[in-house]
């Protein structure tokens, strides 16, 4: 049986199914007396669908009576996996980097509960969606729109990073939009629901997930020289991401347009398509930051520490003042 993380149990919500609503009961301290307990009951109802996968689906809900009343969340619905472990690690990761002084970083959860067959987890609504969709609509974005979305995923980054946690999945679409143009841009990492603990080296098939387009060379089996690539769920996949969204970002299209090109690209044969970021005038800084999140071998990419301090990133967007968070980046 599979030990239950601490942060995990304490985060699951007492909860009664109804036809039409869902009843949570918390148990709080009188704020009176401070020793009685007393509960506390939340009724939540279905609004709308608002996203589907292949992890499941996201519903929209409203609180319509409780502590609450009249707010929306977001409600991720999804099988329970065979296995037990692969749940607790993104509920792990979800009340882990939902402690407040990283909110400026991640989505919130508000806690999860479930049924026999199925996990529910409650999370921060967003209604301007994802960078993706956003990214789909628009046109190139800005050189100091550019800069100031990456750095504020950089901080989600270094965050995971420094905890021992990898994401696995970056891509604009596990981005969410706070606020976006004519107001600053606030975006949060989402979907830690293929992220894993730093320590865990495996490198067998089931590890290596992803969205293709956003996963690095040595996922595909490609390495420069012929260099052993174990342990690729690490750090520097997540900076490749990283490097491939700020690409997009700047240009709307993928660095590499084939797997072809970037198995050349690995092996030496075709140089990094700089040539595409200048056609948008980026500048010095900017492109030496994106090639050095995407060099072909992990070990010669910008870790989180490294890429906070890049010269890119020490320049400030509009006057936005640095760190935006309460991470530590020292």
């Amino acid at each position: 049986m599979c030990r239950i993380p601490d942060l995990v149990k304490d985060s699951k919500i007492e909860t009664q199914f109804h036809s039409g609503y869902t009843r949570h009961i918390y148990s709080e301290a009188d704020p009176t007396s401070g020793q009685r307990v007393i509960e506390r009951k939340e009724y939540w109802k279905r609004e709308k669908l608002i996203g589907r996968g292949g992890f499941g689906s996201v519903w929209l809900e409203k609180c319509v009576k409780g502590k609450h009343e009249a707010e929306l969340r977001a409600v991720k619905q999804l099988q329970k996996p065979d296995k037990t472990k692969e749940f607790f690690r993104e509920l792990e990761a979800m009340a882990k980097f939902s402690h407040p002084k990283y909110v400026r970083c991640f989505v919130r959860s508000f806690g999860w509960y479930d049924s026999e067959d199925e996990l529910y987890i409650a999370m921060e609504y967003f209604p301007l969606g994802d960078l993706d969709s956003y990214l789909r609509a628009a046109p190139p974005l800005p050189e100091p729109d550019v800069q100031q979305v990456t750095f504020q995923i950089l901080e989600g980054l270094h965050a995971m990073h420094e905890n021992g946690f990898v994401h696995r999945d970056l891509k604009p679409g596990n981005i969410l939009i706070h606020s976006h143009p004519p107001q600053e841009w606030w975006v949060k990492l989402a979907d830690f629901g293929i992220s894993k603990r730093t320590e865990d080296h495996t490198n067998s098939p089931s590890t290596r997930k992803g969205t293709d387009g956003f996963v690095p060379p040595e996922w595909h089996g490609f390495s420069p020289n012929g260099e052993n690539i174990s342990g690729t769920s690490s750090p520097a996949a997540d900076m490749w991401a990283l490097g491939e969204i700020a690409f997009r970002l700047f240009t709307k299209g993928s660095t590499f347009k084939s797997s072809y090109d970037l198995f050349q690209f690995t092996e030496g044969r075709l140089p990094f398509p700089l040539a595409s970021l200048e056609a948008y005038k980026s500048s010095l800084e900017a492109m030496d930051f994106v090639q050095a999140c995407m060099r072909a071998s992990p070990e010669d990419r910008l870790d989180a520490q490294q890429a906070v301090k890049h010269e890119w990133m020490k320049i400030e967007p509009r006057g936005i003042p640095r760190p935006l968070s309460a991470v530590s980046l020292e």
